[in-house]
């Protein structure tokens, strides 16, 4: 047996473990090629065999995003950042879909987190929408003004 890597309390065996990082590897070529449901699978897959992978969850929430499954994108991100608190890309892939589904002032707090977790300490609402870490919003159509006021 081996450790599952990211979840020192799963333990999976070494095939099991070699097997799902294959599949995240077939899956993101499916991804970068634009074939989402393909790699929504193949990621699936992959968490069947090794549950305890945030990033397989995280790398299915921007499959599902893309294919605008918004809950599932945004169950997916919760699912990854429960694996793993510190995962970053968790957070951000749930501020994603929190964003694509309205929920603005969800998705502000978990900006908000994944600005704190890379520059070492949470920040106040002021001193992260001042620094301009707000890239979803922006792209959103959406003024950092207009969320101030959320």
């Amino acid at each position: 047996k081996a450790q599952a890597y990211g979840n020192p309390t799963i333990m999976a065996d070494s095939k099991v473990v070699d097997e799902a990082e294959q599949l995240k590897a077939r899956a993101n070529d499916r991804f970068k090629n634009k074939n989402y449901a393909e790699a929504i699978e193949l990621y699936s897959r992959a968490i069947e065999l090794n549950p305890g992978i945030a990033a397989y969850f995280a790398n299915r929430s921007i499959a599902n995003l893309r294919s605008e499954y918004y809950g599932s994108a945004l169950d997916d991100a919760t699912r990854a950042i429960e694996i793993d608190r510190a995962y970053v890309k968790g957070y951000y892939r749930r501020a994603a879909a929190n964003m694509a589904l309205g929920k603005f002032k969800a998705s502000l707090k978990d900006f908000e987190t994944a600005y704190g977790i890379v520059y070492g300490s949470y920040l106040g609402s002021f001193g992260f929408r001042s620094s301009g870490f707000v890239p979803e919003i922006a792209m959103r159509g959406r003024s950092i003004r207009s969320v101030r006021r959320l």
